[in-house]
């Protein structure tokens, strides 16, 4: 599943430029892209269905720079936030909420983070993010989870900052011997 975007920093903020996305599975393929162009105010995506324009409101962002988002809203103490991503031929508004602080264990330790939850009008799928607190929120563990159907999760196992591997601390079940993983068993929360 292979996803590209260029993009580029402006206060604080990631402006993505283009976004190609490829996905297939026996005899299911999909390829679409997305061009973003500011200065005029409409992304152009390329997909099965042809071209479509839309207009770049509420600084509308490529699904893999979601997280990007994200992180820089929890920057400015942001608990609340929406975020429109722009999917093939529409774009989706989507709502978020930064409602929990706790430690998860991950490759590197014991990390403090900020969970935060999707906001869904179905109640049958959760999504959620922790973001360590003490490495600019960067995302450390993902899960997303449906009632009836598997569970996905994705979890850091290194981290780089500033060319330098973050070294593993201590285990949260060392530091708190009361310790739970985070996210274990919340989808129904």
């Amino acid at each position: 599943m292979p996803k590209q975007r260029q993009g580029t920093w402006i206060d604080g903020k990631f402006i993505p430029e283009d976004y190609k996305f490829s996905f297939s599975l026996i005899g299911y393929k999909t390829d679409w892209r997305a061009d973003f162009d500011w200065s005029s105010g409409l992304v152009t995506t390329h997909g099965k269905a042809g071209d479509t324009q839309l207009p770049l409101a509420d600084n509308a962002v490529d699904p893999f720079s979601l997280s990007l988002n994200i992180r820089s809203q929890l920057v400015r103490n942001q608990t609340q936030m929406s975020v429109s991503i722009i999917d093939e031929s529409e774009i989706d508004n989507q709502m978020y909420e930064a409602d929990l602080e706790e430690p998860v264990d991950t490759a590197l330790g014991c990390l403090e983070t900020t969970r935060v939850r999707r906001i869904r009008e179905n109640s049958k799928r959760t999504s959620m993010v922790w973001y360590a607190n003490d490495y600019n929120y960067v995302p450390v563990l993902m899960q997303h989870s449906k009632r009836k159907g598997n569970d996905f999760r994705l979890k850091i196992i290194s981290l780089d900052v500033n060319g330098l591997a973050v070294q593993p601390v201590s285990s949260c079940a060392l530091e708190n011997p009361g310790f739970r993983q985070a996210g274990l068993n919340q989808a129904s929360e």
